[in-house]
């Protein structure tokens, strides 16, 4: 895999993660996806939706850019700590 990030993701952090996974994706390995966010330090949300690689820019783009957009807002712009 050109971008493995499995054995570094314990290593990031603690950041604010949102990671977004379709659990049809065939260009991204789910499990692997799914395994790097159980490992990640919180704050971590995972947005879970059914569908494949693109649908989250497609399809299903009005609520993953929702979450995305609820995520940021949450952590960038209340952040106490800013």
């Amino acid at each position: 895999m050109a971008h493995e990030t499995i054995g570094h993701v314990e290593q990031i952090g603690p950041v604010p993660l949102l990671m977004i996974v379709e659990d049809a994706d065939t260009l991204g390995a789910v499990d692997q996806s799914l395994d790097i966010y159980n490992r990640a330090h919180e704050p971590k949300k995972l947005a879970l939706f059914h569908g494949g690689h693109f649908d989250a820019y497609v399809r299903d783009q009005a609520v993953t850019a929702r979450a995305a957009s609820d995520w940021y807002v949450e952590h960038l712009v209340n952040d106490p700590m800013n």
